[in-house]
């Protein structure tokens, strides 16, 4: 369960993407929690490396969305 301004983001890995979860450019308040590959559940950290087409979920502040909606918007 998601109470108060805690939110859920997802975002498929670009090429530009791929490689250690630690790597991502998230905001201090922003933590990758999971992936999916291949319609596969797994559980990530730091070093889990991501390839391209991973939909990768982030647990973030709600004040954090529309930052990480852009980052992931362009295409």
């Amino acid at each position: 369960m998601i109470k108060g301004d805690a939110r859920l983001f997802s975002f498929v890995v670009r090429e530009e993407d791929r490689g250690k979860v630690g790597k991502l450019p998230l905001s201090g308040s922003a933590r990758v929690i999971c992936c999916y590959r291949d319609g596969e559940f797994m559980l990530v950290d730091g070093e889990s490396t991501l390839k391209k087409g991973d939909e990768v979920v982030v647990l973030t502040h709600s004040d954090t969305v529309p930052k990480l909606s852009e980052q992931w918007a362009r295409r």
